[in-house]
């Protein structure tokens, strides 16, 4: 009889932590992932949830190694940002999506192009650029270019799929509470129709 009221205090136990730990599973499904590249002297930042839904105007913020913000910008309502380049060097990013929902993402100096202070408006535009008179460096700055464009969308799903790495701790607990929770049910019925 002791033994009994001991096994059905156990069960009752084991079922509230499954079901304590249940509650706490959904939670990573809003995990943030942050992506950033760098598209001719702009950074693109893309941010997501973790089931891929958007992180529409979420805060992001640029800054350098030593700490100091750089620059500041929101997202879309597609998740994407875009932010001039403010000055070559190590860049961290940060976005903030809300209620806690924060990532980063590093970008380090030997990504970023040279930064020309000229007026935006005096640059000649890549439709004006002779082919004729093209230099060397000025074609491995165009297909670089044209390149990184290409490459993006595979470095992004490269980096989404890195961080889907399983079930993580809380998960396993979750699974194995089911289970306990689950026999614990059928072995109090399977008690009470004796």
């Amino acid at each position: 009889m002791i033994l009994e009221t001991k096994i059905k205090k156990l069960v009752i136990f084991i079922s509230l932590v499954a079901i304590f730990l249940s509650f706490s599973l959904p939670v990573f499904a809003h995990r943030v992932i942050l992506y950033a590249y760098v598209e001719g002297n702009k950074i693109i930042a893309e941010g997501a949830f973790g089931d891929g839904s958007p992180a529409k105007d979420a805060e992001i913020m640029v800054y350098n190694k030593q700490g100091e913000l750089l620059a500041e910008a929101k997202t879309n309502e597609n998740g994407i940002c875009e932010i001039e380049i403010p000055k070559k060097t190590d860049l961290e990013i940060k976005m903030n999506a809300g209620m806690g929902h924060q990532a980063e993402y590093a970008l380090s100096e030997s990504k970023l192009p040279e930064i020309n202070n000229k007026d935006a408006a005096a640059s000649t535009s890549k439709a004006e650029v002779s082919y004729n008179n093209l230099s060397e460096e000025k074609l491995r700055e165009v297909v670089a270019e044209e390149l990184d464009k290409k490459l993006t969308p595979i470095k992004k799903s490269i980096i989404e799929s890195n961080q889907d790495s399983g079930p993580g701790l809380t998960e396993i607990i979750g699974g194995i509470g089911y289970i306990f929770g689950l026999m614990g049910v059928a072995s109090y019925f399977k008690k009470g129709k004796k």
